[in-house]
């Protein structure tokens, strides 16, 4: 089944239309991993990431646009222009599967416009169009003025005024409320003058076996439902997603004043958030016919019409810690305001180093002049509106702010270093490691774009999977025997993870025992399943689907035998080819590492006060997981023989250059 790709060479205006060559599918499958492949391939560590040099690749999963429940969702590669590393980012919606009807499983973008462009899609048609009655509106502007011109039927992926004006953690915005955040591929579309992408397909993506499809479908949407809401499969309530916000403070695992605690102030909203789901929350939708979306609650719309900041309206995640714990604001509908203009300019909410400023600002170590006259002390909202602002037109402090906060620690100086809250470069998204699971601290050190654990999200846990099943009476015993029949899961990786004999205190959040295994595991898997073009709630999250039926339903879809082992090598493939490039750019063992103030400084309040991670725990830890991957446990650096084991003789042969002995 041969798959297509739009490539676009921006310089000279020429718009292709190529067919993707099938052993990258087989390879690689698509999302993620095309689109990494492709940026591998074609850059190398060191460009100038707003330069003509660097490509943007956004591709979608061979999933995408089927009745595959949970499928909708589209990656973006590129290199980053806040680190110089891989920026990759994941985003739902309409915009993946309209591309993947239009015929299309990929759009690559090379070079630079002369002047401001955009993308047309339609169908088998794809060229470029002049976007100067564009440049300068936001990203909402933007999305409504294109499809008054082309219509509602068409996607529109745009950059607002952070891309534009090159922001380093700027990002691109689907269809009003759906963003690959972290890429901080933004900047780089602005750099490149390709305002927006629209997209229309009205295909059918073919499936080869469209009866064997269906009744897989069918099979995975159970098992969403049964693990989303057993026994019963009710419908989650409107806020569900706002309510586990709050359960997450209630338990520690938010972090304050850019992790100097986990308190929440006792007069905000969050801590009545019940109240606020009833008062401003309504149901909308958010993901391609997605079913988890009712379960997770992530279809909400909230909306505010009275106040200060009457008129806002933001939908999907319209909530993020960064604004009600990490800046201590303590009204809902002034964070939704910063959602919302974080959305309208195209920046990544948690990318923005304002807790950072506002602890050098607590500190003595930046002044009211420096800001502009901004008072950046904790929970002022109208200053942190202001300087979202001011970000993204890179106006004044905004400018410096714009850079990122390693380079804001940089020119501050007087020690600010070690309040800046970032890993490989990228700030941290708000969660607290002290006192949570250990592995979720291991993913916050291995994850390649640095931020966040997104390589390997949620634990293995007895609390998370089988909650009901303990509230049910049964035992640890019980509950592990049902996970070891229940998980889509080789049984290599059972046995590792969960021990052999099987052990229920291995699945501790703080047992050490099984984390590197179940690490390196979602290292392999979930690549895997952005390059699918699937969900992660639903299989990384609520565990109820995984590579056994993956490989089912690609199977149907291709009408060729695909295997669950293929399908986990591929996952595995696309996360060693990422690791070779961070090696060639200079990432070693040292740099897989989370700030020192976890370490050093323990928790002040709240739930977890007084606790530390101990670092000779997580270098244990990290010593295993290499050891699982196949990495030099000193170094980091991907084996020669586990790079071939992968067919990466080529990525092989670059490190063994780049690692080779040097004459005396």
């Amino acid at each position: 089944m041969i798959e297509h790709l739009v490539d676009v060479d921006l310089s000279t205006g020429v718009v292709l239309v190529l067919d993707i060559p099938s052993e990258l599918i087989r390879d690689y499958v698509g999302g993620l991993g095309l689109a990494v492949k492709y940026v591998c391939d074609a850059v190398s560590p060191g460009i100038d990431p707003l330069s003509p040099e660097n490509i943007v690749t956004i591709a979608t999963g061979p999933l995408s646009g089927t009745v595959a429940p949970t499928n909708g969702r589209t990656a973006v590669a590129t290199i980053s222009p806040l680190n110089g590393l891989l920026g990759i980012g994941n985003f739902g919606g309409w915009w993946g599967p309209r591309l993947h009807m239009a015929g299309f499983l990929a759009v690559r973008i090379m070079g630079m416009a002369a002047t401001p462009v955009y993308l047309l899609i339609d169908d088998d048609r794809a060229e470029l169009r002049d976007a100067s009655h564009l440049w300068g509106r936001d990203a909402w502007e933007t999305t409504d003025l294109l499809k008054r011109e082309h219509g509602d039927d068409f996607s529109v992926l745009s950059i607002g005024q952070a891309g534009e004006n090159r922001v380093k953690f700027a990002c691109p915005v689907s269809d009003y409320s759906h963003s690959p955040s972290r890429s901080t591929a933004g900047g780089v579309l602005g750099a490149k003058r390709l305002k927006a992408i629209i997209v229309r397909g009205t295909k059918k993506v073919p499936v080869a076996n469209p009866t064997a499809f269906r009744h897989i479908a069918k099979e995975c949407a159970e098992r969403i439902i049964e693990r989303a809401a057993p026994p019963n499969g009710s419908k989650a309530p409107v806020g569900s997603f706002y309510l586990m916000v709050q359960k997450s403070v209630d338990c520690g695992l938010l972090q304050s004043k850019n992790y100097q605690t986990t308190g929440i102030p006792q007069d905000s909203d969050i801590l009545r958030t019940s109240e606020i789901v009833q008062a401003y929350l309504t149901e909308g939708s958010f993901g391609y016919h997605c079913l988890l979306e009712k379960y997770f609650g992530c279809q909400v719309v909230a909306e505010v019409e009275t106040g200060p900041y009457a008129g806002t309206k933001v939908g999907g995640y319209c909530y993020h810690p960064t604004w009600g714990t990490a800046c201590q604001i303590r009204s809902y509908p002034a964070m939704w305001k910063c959602q919302e203009l974080c959305q309208r300019y195209g920046m990544d909410a948690p990318g923005i180093p304002i807790p950072f400023a506002m602890e050098l600002y607590q500190r003595g170590l930046l002044t009211e002049e420096q800001c502009d006259g901004l008072d950046l002390t904790w929970g002022n909202e109208a200053a942190t509106i202001d300087l979202i602002h001011k970000t993204a037109f890179r106006e004044g402090f905004g400018d410096l702010m714009a850079e990122g906060g390693q380079h804001l620690a940089k020119v501050v100086g007087n020690g600010a270093e070690k309040y800046s809250m970032t890993t490989k470069g990228v700030e941290l998204m708000a969660f607290e490691p002290r006192g949570g699971p250990l592995k979720s601290v291991l993913g916050l050190m291995i994850n390649p774009r640095g931020g966040d654990d997104a390589l390997t999200t949620r634990d293995v846990s007895l609390e998370m999977l089988c909650g009901w099943a303990k509230e049910a009476g049964w035992s640890d015993e019980q509950c592990v025997e049902w996970l070891l029949d229940y998980l889509d899961m080789s049984d290599e990786a059972k046995r590792q993870i969960f021990g052999s004999p099987s052990e229920a205190a291995r699945l501790g959040e703080h047992n050490p025992e099984g984390k590197a295994a179940e690490a390196a595991w979602q290292s392999k898997v979930t690549p895997l399943f952005n390059s699918l073009g699937l969900c992660l709630y639903s299989a990384n999250y609520y565990w109820a689907l995984g590579p056994i039926r993956y490989a089912k339903l690609m199977t149907a879809r291709s009408g060729e035998p695909v295997t669950a082992d293929q399908l986990i090598a591929a996952g595995e493939r696309t996360c060693n080819l990422m690791r070779v490039f961070l090696v060639r750019a200079g990432i070693r063992r040292a740099d897989d590492d989370i700030p020192d103030r976890f370490y050093d400084e323990p928790v002040d309040g709240g739930l977890h006060d007084g606790a530390t991670i101990s670092r000779e725990t997580m270098q244990h830890l990290l010593t295993e997981y290499y050891e699982h991957m196949g990495w030099d446990p000193a170094t980091g650096i991907p084996t020669r023989a586990k790079l071939l084991e992968l067919g990466l003789a080529a990525p092989a042969d670059q490190l063994e250059t780049l690692t080779a002995p040097t004459d005396a």
